[in-house]
């Protein structure tokens, strides 16, 4: 094959050592010197001085949320929806309950209401903490209502959600946590994905169906990725429907580019979640389009779930009323990590975790 673009004078970063680029019908034929391209070139082929710089054939994006994409199309977003200086606690949930309420009014067929994008920590310092349920009560009191926030480690909810989900003051405590009241009842809050999972598990609206999925990971692969040289990624965590449209979009063809992505592995429940792991290892995968050969731990929380080397400011634990050597903790053990990262070796499981206190 002859080709038709051939880039010289570069720095090619590849695995042997390289300095040009030989390009036939839309893909890469030949990576080598300026004399290896004598055979593939042609009168017609466009050259490229790439006057000694970097040439790089495609980005591998090692930790994104592709699939977070869907949100863009089917949520409304409340990202930079920030409190104004001097806006005490309640003044703020009410501008907030308002914008929302707006939109809300705007979906009357809609079956749920989604909002992504408000920030957790606009309340940190106030003893109140953060909104409830009944705040979003006011906004929708007969349809379910969710709001993630933007670094999607929180999931404030209305009643009607936990009303769907059956979540009670009887419900057992999830790892991450669920802000329950002075009279055990939940408030709406939960924190990281296991307890944030409760919701999604028990209401499957709480989550994007499949097809939604798909229609926004075409949009981050032919929108975002594809023109920008991205060729593969690893979804760093992907819900079950998720997975789903990645696996059926590998399957159709559609998938252009190559993604990995992660089981959640839960501190609450015990090994046996990792033998269902081995046995289910390559039952989801489509070829080398679509695999899922990580585990992903988070070994600590958001905000005041940190696990910090140092205790936390002195006037944010006053408020809170946490202790002032408070640093916050591990969801995991470091000997069940030590244990787990042996037994990774054995079966060439990846890890990924987030703030772990030991290397895996």
């Amino acid at each position: 094959m002859k080709a038709d673009i051939i880039i010289k004078n570069g720095r090619v970063f590849s695995a042997e050592k390289a300095d040009c680029i030989a390009i036939g019908e839309g893909k890469i034929i030949k990576v080598g010197t300026e004399k290896d391209m004598k055979d593939y070139e042609d009168k017609g082929a466009t050259i490229l001085d790439a006057e000694r710089n970097s040439v790089i054939p495609v980005f591998i994006d090692a930790h994104l949320h592709a699939s977070s994409c869907t949100e863009l199309f089917k949520t409304k977003l409340m990202y930079g929806f920030e409190r104004h200086e001097g806006e005490g606690r309640q003044e703020y949930i009410d501008r907030m309950v308002t914008e929302i309420k707006a939109y809300c009014d705007s979906k009357p067929d809609a079956p749920i209401i989604r909002i992504v994008g408000w920030n957790p920590a606009e309340f940190q310092q106030d003893p109140e903490g953060e909104p409830t349920c009944k705040d979003l009560d006011k906004i929708c009191e007969d349809r379910p209502l969710t709001m993630r926030s933007y670094d999607h480690h929180y999931l404030l909810v209305n009643s009607k959600v936990l009303e769907r989900a059956g979540i009670t003051k009887d419900t057992e405590d999830p790892s991450g946590g669920m802000k329950r009241d002075s009279d055990g009842n939940p408030t709406g809050l939960f924190r990281e994905m296991q307890a944030i999972n409760i919701v999604f598990d028990h209401l499957e609206l709480a989550d994007f169906s499949v097809e939604e999925y798909k229609e926004g990971l075409l949009a981050f692969q032919d929108q975002h990725a594809l023109p920008n040289g991205i060729m593969g990624i690893f979804d760093a965590y992907a819900s079950k429907n998720a997975m789903a449209a990645y696996q059926q979009l590998a399957k159709a063809g559609e998938l252009k580019i190559r993604v990995r992505t992660a089981w959640l592995a839960d501190p609450g429940k015990d090994d046996s979640q990792f033998d269902r792991m081995i046995a289910e290892k390559g039952k989801y995968d489509v070829g080398d389009d679509f695999k899922i050969e990580t585990i992903k731990f988070f070994c600590d929380d958001g905000l005041f779930g940190f696990y910090m080397n140092e205790p936390f400011e002195k006037e944010i634990l006053r408020v809170h009323g946490l202790q002032q050597d408070y640093r916050g903790s591990s969801q995991w053990s470091d000997e069940r990590l030590k244990a787990i990262a042996i037994w990774r070796k054995q079966t060439k499981w990846n890890l990924n975790s987030r703030k772990s206190p030991i290397v895996f």
